[in-house]
């Protein structure tokens, strides 16, 4: 009978919910009854009465849905709003005196051929010529990097270590730096000409912190370079959409590159955090809980290179992995002061997806270690189990066809993260261990 009813339930409020947004709600309310009467449910069904084995397995796996229904209801919580941004544009600086921008193209040891397209084409950027300069700083010291700049005019900037990598070059470069604003490139990141022009306008904002906008490949990844040309690339959901959930809370992501920042903010916080592998996090979580604003401007902008090879994959998320559980190490968003809640819940969320992988692994290993030892995980009954977990799981499959974008279905997401799990498991474990991290 639950099961008629709720199934009953989840699909009018569905169908209603499509035919109204603003009947959302109520599917959304239906489906969180239904998640709490499982997970309550599913307390009663854990073994106990089945040795330690069975038990201490059952309670894994307890948690690890647990942990996935916390990451559910965030996702709910930060698709419920809706981003609309006004539109700023050069214009809106009502005495007309556009503010000077640095541009920095940070780089290690990127190939130079990668940095001459970069910079060519922020030579090219439609900005008045006398309110922007272009520095490339160079952390590792390249003679013939120096050299390319003097080719093409640009500002050098070098240092005698790498002492805080990428966080440390830009700090370095800000003692340099005397412009209002200063934007942030990675060496294969090509910024259209119009990336100035589009972002800067939003700095009539006095208190406007950073513009972020998303990163976007000019190659096909390594899921649409394999599998199929239809796919949307497999970063586009965060870049683009979660980018917006998150930018409509004043939580926004900087994600390391394809920024604008006001200087003297940045500097009101100390520079750049040096004490994680993805300063970027941290240094726009900071800003933000100083009480400054954030933007997403989701257009393309700036373009650069995905990475297409799994072993190429595998090294960017376990560097962006350990990098954000380092920055919750220093600076946990729940306790972080001057974060509003929905902002805690946005960066919580951003931990949450990372261990979520210890979910996927669980998920993965629970069936087989029943398969090959009959050791009882659920006690429960096929016809209880389904009666349960059918509207759960349908609940869930509706909301995320309701909430999502184009750009990610639910099979897809469960794709992506299962190819990812077992070595993102590695990550967390190896930040867990240990306290130091390698640049």
């Amino acid at each position: 009978m639950y099961l008629l009813i709720m199934t009953f339930l989840l699909l009018t409020s569905y169908i209603i919910s499509k035919q109204k947004i603003e009947y959302r709600t109520v599917l959304i309310f239906v489906n969180t009854l239904a998640c709490i009467f499982y997970i309550l449910w599913r307390v009663t069904v854990i073994p106990i009465h089945n040795g330690i084995i069975s038990f201490l397995l059952g309670f894994v796996l307890f948690t690890a849905e647990v942990l996935g229904l916390i990451a559910f209801f965030n996702f709910q919580y930060l698709f419920t709003s809706k981003y609309k941004l006004e539109l700023k544009t050069l214009n809106d600086f009502e005495d007309k005196n556009t503010p000077f921008v640095d541009v920095l193209i940070c780089t290690y040891n990127e190939p130079l051929q990668l940095l001459e397209k970069t910079i060519a084409a922020c030579t090219n950027l439609e900005y008045p010529n006398n309110k922007f300069k272009i520095h490339v700083c160079d952390d590792g010291r390249r003679e013939s990097l120096k050299i390319l700049c003097s080719n093409y005019k640009v500002n050098y900037i070098s240092r005698e270590d790498n002492e805080g990598a990428k966080a440390g070059n830009i700090n370095n470069a800000l003692k340099f730096l005397t412009g209002d604003l200063f934007a942030v490139l990675d060496a294969d990141m090509i910024p259209k000409k119009e990336f100035l022009t589009k972002t800067v306008g939003y700095f009539s904002n006095e208190n406007m912190a950073f513009v972020q906008t998303p990163q976007v490949y000019y190659n096909q990844d390594m899921y649409q370079y394999n599998l199929s040309q239809n796919l949307p690339n497999e970063q586009d959901f965060f870049m683009r959409d979660i980018q917006e959930a998150r930018a409509a809370k004043n939580a926004v992501l900087h994600v390391g590159t394809n920024a604008l920042f006001r200087r003297e903010f940045v500097n009101n916080i100390g520079g750049y955090p040096t004490c994680s592998i993805t300063e970027d996090m941290a240094v726009g979580m900071l800003l933000q809980s100083n009480g400054y604003d954030s933007v997403l401007v989701n257009e393309e902008l700036v373009l650069g290179l995905s990475a297409t090879t799994f072993t190429e994959l595998v090294k960017q998320r376990d560097r962006w992995c350990r990098g954000n559980l380092q920055v919750l190490k220093h600076f946990n968003p729940i306790f972080t002061k001057g974060l509003s809640f929905a902002q805690k819940i946005a960066y919580f969320d951003g931990a949450v997806y990372w261990f979520a992988n210890l979910q996927k692994m669980v998920y993965i290993l629970c069936p087989l270690i029943y398969l090959l030892t009959s050791t009882l995980i659920i006690d429960s009954s096929l016809k209880s189990l389904l009666n349960m977990y059918l509207p759960f799981i349908l609940g869930q499959i509706l909301i995320f066809n309701t909430l999502s974008p184009k750009t990610r279905s639910f099979k897809w997401s469960h794709y992506y993260e299962i190819a990812m799990a077992p070595h993102l498991c590695m990550s967390i474990l190896k930040e867990l261990l240990f306290l130091g991290y390698v640049s």
